[in-house]
């Protein structure tokens, strides 16, 4: 038998927060199986572990939608002209 108290669950992209288990609980409601898997294992006393840090994930999420904006103004830019 695993010894369950003893187990750490790391997940990729969880950031180290105090709220990782509300997260996961979220995306297990909206769907996820991965996330439904860490709970079912966290009812046997396993311990959810953050694996990001939140400010680098903030950061990052920033930086993209930057790019994603900057890649779409020469369309919004054209759309106007018309």
């Amino acid at each position: 038998m695993l010894p369950y108290p003893r187990v750490r669950l790391y997940q990729d992209g969880l950031p180290v927060c105090g709220r990782e288990v509300e997260i996961t609980t979220d995306l297990a409601r909206a769907g996820s199986r991965n996330h439904q898997l860490l709970l079912r294992v966290m009812e046997r006393d396993a311990t959810l572990m953050g694996t990001e840090s939140a400010e680098l994930l903030v950061r990052d999420y920033r930086l993209i939608k930057q790019m994603l904006e900057a890649r779409h103004k020469p369309v919004a830019a054209a759309w106007a002209a018309e």
